[in-house]
C-alpha cells in the first residue's frame, strides 16, 4: 500500500500519532474534495472528481479496525467534480453539489435520485440542511438558494 491508495483514515483519538492508522478504501478513481458524516454517526459520504458519491455505512462502533467493504450507494448523476454533499437532519436524504452548477437529491433508503435544482450559475460550493424540508446551497455565483423541499421529500 502506498500513501497515494490510502483514500482517508481514521484516528482513534487526538493524540493518536498515526502510526496505527486504518485507511478505508474507497471505489472512487479520482481525488475526494467532500465529506460528510451522518447526523447520527452512521454513515460517511464522499463526493469525488470522478463525478460520484460514495455512501457507506459504518455503523455505531468505533471505527478503528473495520473493514467497511464496499459502499451502501455509489450516486452517479453529476456532470462534474462534486463539491459539497450533506445529509438531512434525520439521516434519510443527501444532498450534493457540483461544478455542474447543480444541487441534487438522493433518497438513502434506496439510492435514487430524488430531485435536480439548477437555478445556480456557477460551481456549487456548499449545501447544507436548515432542517428536514429545508436545504441551502451557495454557488460561486455569489448566491445562497433556500429550497424548500415540502413537495420534494416527506420529512416524518
Amino acid at each position: 500500500m502506498t500513501f497515494q491508495d490510502i483514500k482517508f483514515a481514521v484516528f482513534a483519538s487526538e493524540t493518536d500519532t498515526g502510526n496505527d492508522l486504518t485507511p478505508i478504501f474507497t471505489k472512487h478513481t479520482q481525488k475526494i474534495v467532500a465529506l460528510t458524516i451522518s447526523p447520527a454517526s452512521e454513515f460517511i459520504a464522499t463526493g469525488s472528481s470522478d463525478w460520484t458519491i460514495e455512501v457507506w455505512k459504518v455503523g455505531t462502533e468505533p471505527l478503528k479496525g473495520m473493514d467497511l467493504g464496499d459502499p451502501l450507494w455509489i450516486l452517479r448523476g453529476h456532470a462534474g467534480t462534486v463539491t459539497a454533499v450533506a445529509f438531512s437532519p434525520n439521516g434519510k436524504i443527501l444532498a450534493s453539489g457540483s461544478v455542474d452548477q447543480r444541487v441534487r437529491l438522493w433518497d438513502l433508503t434506496t439510492g435514487l435520485h430524488l430531485h435536480t435544482f439548477s437555478n445556480h450559475t456557477s460551481k456549487i460550493s456548499a449545501v447544507a440542511f436548515v432542517r428536514d424540508d429545508m436545504l441551502a446551497s451557495g454557488s460561486s455565483d455569489g448566491t445562497v438558494f433556500i429550497w424548500n423541499l415540502d413537495k420534494i421529500v416527506s420529512a416524518d
